[in-house]
C-alpha cells in the first residue's frame, strides 16, 4: 500500500482546526449517551457492551436450528462468521484488562441507586462517562464518497492532531491515489480495535469454511468471491471508521494480503487491551525518533503525555509501524514482534509484565466475586476462565467450543447456544430484565442531564 506521511502541528498552522476531546464537549450535560459511542450496530447482530448480551437478530430459532445443525455451506456462512464476530465482542469486554476496567466501572455505576449522586459528580459515573465518549470519535468526514472515483489501493497521510496542548489523536486521512484529495478522515480510536478484533475472527471463520466445506473448484471460486468482499468493504469510505486499524498495520508493514493484516491486527488488538496501566508511564520514544518519521524532538513529549493517558488507540499505532517480519506471519513471530517493538519503547515482555497484567485482572475481577447477583458472577467468571487460557495475545482464530460462553438471544426472543460450552446459569432474557431495573438512576440521571442540555 501506498503512503504519504505528514506531521502537522495544527496549533501552528494556518490550517488549524479546533476539535475538543468528546469529554469536553459533553461536559455540560454528563450525559450517557451510549448507543453512539459504542461500535457495532448492526440490524443483523450486536453485542451490547452495556449489559454483555450477544443479540443475533436476523435468526429465529428455526431457522438458528436449521442453519446450525446442518452440512450446507450457504447456511452455516450466513450464520457463523456472524457469531464468531459478536462472541469477539464478548470475549474481548469479559476476558481483557480493558475489558473488565470497563465492567468494574459499569456495575459500581449501575449499583448506584439515587440518581442525585450521579448530578453531584459521583466519580465512578464521571469514569464510565469518559471511558465511553473515549472510545469513538466522532470526528469523521466523508468527502468524496462514491467508490468508482476512488480508484484502489489509496494513498495515506498521518495527521497528529494536538487537543488541548497536551493531547494528541491521529487522524488518517485516505487520499484518491491519482488527484491526492481526500477520500475521508478518520480518527484512529478502541472502536476500529475492538471491530478489527472482531471482524478478523468473522473473516477467519468464513474462510474456515469455504475450506472445509467446499471442494471440486467450488472452493476455489469461493475464495476468489471472498476476496472481492473483503476488499470492497476495507475500501468503503462509510465503513473505515471500523477498519483504520487494519488499514494503519497493512500500511505499516507493505503487505497486499488483507487477511495478513487481519491477523496481525487481531493479535495486536488484544495485547493493547491487556496492556497495564502503569507501564503507560514507563513508555520512551527516544529511540524511535529516526524510525518513526511522525516522531521529533519537537512533539515527543505529547506522544509520552498521550499513553500516560492510557491511550491504547495511540499504543496500537505507534506499535504497528514499528513492526517488522520476515515474510513470516505465524502466530509466534507476531508476538514476538510486538515483544521488540515494546522493548525498543523500553519495556520487557517479561514475566513481570504477565504477573502485573494478571494482578491488575484480578483486583478488578474481584469486586464480582461478592456481587450478590449469580448471572452476572457467572459471566465474570467464564471470562476470567477465558483471561487465563488465552493469554495477553490475541490469535489468528478464536476456538470458540473451548472456551466459556454465554447464550445468544435471538431476533424472536428465544435463547439459543451457539458453542457447547456454555455458562447454563446465564439467561440473556433474564439479565435484559435485570438491567431494566438496576440502570434505573442511570437512565434518569441522563433524560435530566439531556434536558438540561437542551434548554
Amino acid at each position: 500500500m501506498d503512503t504519504i506521511v505528514e506531521l502537522k502541528r495544527l496549533h501552528k498552522r494556518v490550517t488549524y482546526f479546533y476539535i475538543r476531546p468528546l469529554y469536553i464537549q459533553h461536559k455540560k450535560a454528563q450525559s450517557l449517551d451510549l448507543a453512539r459511542y459504542l461500535p457495532n450496530t448492526s440490524i443483523l447482530a450486536y453485542y451490547d457492551f452495556l449489559g454483555q448480551i450477544i443479540n443475533l437478530n436476523s435468526f429465529d430459532l428455526a431457522r438458528f436450528k436449521q442453519s446450525k445443525f446442518q452440512n450446507n455451506y450457504t447456511k452455516m456462512s450466513s450464520l457463523l462468521p456472524l457469531c464468531q464476530h459478536e462472541y469477539t465482542h464478548w470475549l474481548d469486554n469479559t476476558s481483557t484488562l480493558w475489558g473488565i476496567n470497563f465492567l468494574n466501572t459499569l456495575y459500581k455505576t449501575y449499583d448506584i441507586e439515587d440518581f442525585r449522586e450521579f448530578l453531584n459528580g459521583n466519580q465512578d459515573f464521571i469514569n464510565l462517562n469518559n471511558t465511553i465518549l473515549n472510545m469513538r470519535d466522532h470526528h469523521y468526514n466523508i468527502k468524496k464518497f462514491d467508490i468508482t472515483d476512488n480508484p484502489i489501493p489509496w494513498k495515506y497521510q498521518y495527521i497528529v492532531q494536538v487537543v488541548e496542548d497536551d493531547y494528541i489523536k491521529i487522524i488518517v486521512n485516505f487520499l484518491n491515489k491519482n488527484t491526492h484529495e481526500i477520500i475521508c478522515s478518520v480518527p484512529m480510536s478502541v472502536l476500529s480495535i475492538l471491530e478489527t478484533s472482531a471482524i478478523a475472527q468473522e473473516l477467519g471463520m468464513r474462510i474456515t469454511l469455504i475450506m472445509t466445506m467446499l471442494k471440486d473448484g467450488e472452493e476455489i471460486v469461493e475464495s476468489k468471491l471472498f476476496e472481492k468482499e473483503i476488499i470492497k468493504q476495507i475500501y468503503n469510505p462509510s465503513l473505515t471508521e471500523y477498519s483504520v486499524a487494519v488499514h494503519i498495520v497493512a500500511n505499516a508493514i507493505q503487505v497486499e494480503d488483507i487477511m495478513v493484516a487481519y491477523t496481525i491486527s487481531s493479535i495486536l488488538s488484544r495485547f493493547v487491551l491487556n496492556f497495564p496501566a502503569k507501564y503507560f508511564n514507563e513508555i520512551s520514544l527516544s529511540n524511535s525518533i529516526e524510525e518513526l518519521n511522525f516522531l521529533s524532538l519537537q512533539n515527543i513529549q505529547l506522544f509520552e503525555n498521550t499513553l500516560k493517558k492510557k491511550d491504547i488507540s495511540l499504543l496500537f499505532f505507534l506499535i504497528a509501524n514499528k513492526l517488522k517480519f520476515n515474510k513470516n506471519y505465524d502466530e509466534k513471530s507476531i508476538q514476538q514482534s510486538i515483544i521488540n517493538v515494546l522493548d525498543s519503547f523500553g519495556i520487557q515482555i517479561d514475566e513481570i509484565f504477565i504477573k502485573t497484567v494478571e494482578q491488575d485482572y484480578q483486583n478488578k475481577y474481584e469486586y464480582f466475586t461478592t456481587y450478590n447477583y449469580q448471572p452476572i458472577e457467572d459471566i465474570m467468571e467464564a471470562g476470567y476462565e477465558n483471561f487465563k487460557k488465552i493469554g495477553i495475545f490475541g490469535q489468528r482464530f478464536y476456538n470458540f467450543q473451548e472456551l466459556k460462553t454465554p447464550k445468544a438471544l435471538l431476533g424472536d426472543d428465544s435463547e439459543f447456544p451457539c458453542f457447547t460450552n456454555f455458562i447454563k446459569t446465564f439467561s440473556p432474557k433474564q439479565h435484559k430484565s435485570h438491567l431494566l431495573d438496576v440502570t434505573h438512576a442511570v437512565e434518569t440521571t441522563f433524560e435530566i442531564m439531556h434536558g438540561k442540555e437542551n434548554v
